[in-house]
């Protein structure tokens, strides 16, 4: 989106907000599509069980150690959003979903190593 004037219409903190989505819905997509066939479904079912389980755990809601442990696992979504002082994810933040998202891209490349496309594995 440019604007009149040429300037670009998102500013740095909402474009960098999406980088991170991008990159750890992308990677989740990647890393289901080499295992099934409905990735985009589970995928978003993904973010939101995540975003709704991350929810309550920030409001303070008393869950079971099994469903902490799901929401400690799922991919976290959450802090794409989290800005710091200067309106930006924090550096472990950063780090955090950085390197989820790297994760599952190598989870859904190991995958594809050993059941490439095309193999018949997704029916």
């Amino acid at each position: 989106m440019v604007g009149a004037l040429g300037g670009f219409g998102f500013p740095g903190p909402v474009l960098v907000q999406f980088a991170l989505m991008y990159v750890l819905l992308g990677g989740l997509t990647f890393a289901l599509s080499a295992l099934l066939r409905t990735d985009w479904l589970i995928a978003i079912l993904f973010m939101f069980l995540q975003t709704l389980l991350h929810g309550l755990v920030s409001a303070g809601a008393e869950i079971g150690g099994f469903t902490r442990a799901v929401e400690r696992i799922l991919p976290p979504f959450h802090l794409a959003q989290a800005a710091g002082v200067s309106g930006y994810p924090g550096g472990a933040a950063l780090a955090h979903v950085l390197l989820y998202g790297a994760g599952l891209v190598a989870i859904g490349l190991a995958v594809l190593r050993y059941r490439p496309l095309g193999s018949g594995g997704r029916s």
